[in-house]
């Protein structure tokens, strides 16, 4: 990963994130102790959302798919974070967002890039 998050800077970046990313296609996969997983591909982000008080805090949950009846949308929660980093393309555009739980549980949400949207 290109930059570590602050965890006091989660919500001014979670915040930014969403403008510039908003509806752009991704791929969310999660890694544990079982393995890899693939939780989705090719739903758009809807955003991100960060829990700072209450049990599991804090709480990142991350928003996918459309906002209107009967479209497809997955909102997958991550608790107990303590650690958001972020890898860049060669553009500055966010690539990859790796968000890791006490656990030691990896949640990675990547962008497709356009090739793979129109190869689909």
């Amino acid at each position: 990963m290109d930059k570590i998050i602050n965890i006091d800077e989660w919500a001014d970046f979670f915040s930014k994130f969403n403008k510039i990313n908003s509806s752009r296609a991704t791929h969310l996969r999660e890694f544990d102790e079982m393995g890899a997983q693939t939780l989705e591909h090719g739903l758009p982000l809807g955003g991100l959302d960060l829990q700072l008080k209450g049990e599991g805090s804090p709480i990142v949950e991350i928003i996918l798919g459309g906002q209107k009846p009967g479209q497809k949308h997955l909102t997958h929660s991550v608790s107990n974070a303590t650690q958001v980093a972020v890898k860049f393309d060669d553009s500055g555009r966010e690539e990859i967002l790796e968000i890791e739980n006490e656990q030691g549980t990896k949640v990675l949400l990547s962008f497709e890039s356009m090739a793979e949207i129109e190869g689909s």
